[in-house]
């Protein structure tokens, strides 16, 4: 049966044990722990609000996110042009794809079936 182990007694292997200690392995976390809430107040937000309401709030709501992130870079900000197009596309694409998530949410369908069929928690 392949190299997967079905014991719970079994001990760790050694390439699991390098993930838990991977700082990749705890941004993911960080990440699902904050969407969870993120999907939640997405769903209650756009019931109240219409989706384009919704996706301008949403993104006043990165702006003290943005500053702190400049504030740690000491407000540097990136030269390489290639580097800020893929940012600007990233981000255009991130707003169009907010804007239907919250159409999504605001008409009423199931929270969970939209958060899937989105490739969510998060795009």
């Amino acid at each position: 049966m392949n190299d997967i182990q079905l014991d719970a007694r079994a001990p760790v292997r050694p390439d699991r044990l390098a993930t838990l200690k991977a700082g990749w392995f705890w941004c993911c976390m960080f990440c699902l722990l904050c969407w969870g809430p993120y999907v939640l107040v997405s769903k209650l937000g756009a019931i109240e609000v219409p989706a384009l309401s919704m996706q301008f709030l949403f993104t006043i709501g990165g702006v003290p996110v943005a500053i702190g992130v400049l504030a740690t870079r000491r407000f540097r900000l990136e030269k390489s042009p290639q580097g800020i197009t893929y940012g600007i596309i990233v981000g255009l694409l991130s707003g169009i794809g907010g804007m239907a998530l919250f159409a999504a949410y605001g008409t009423g369908a199931n929270t969970a079936v939209v958060t899937v069929m989105t490739g969510s928690i998060r795009w």
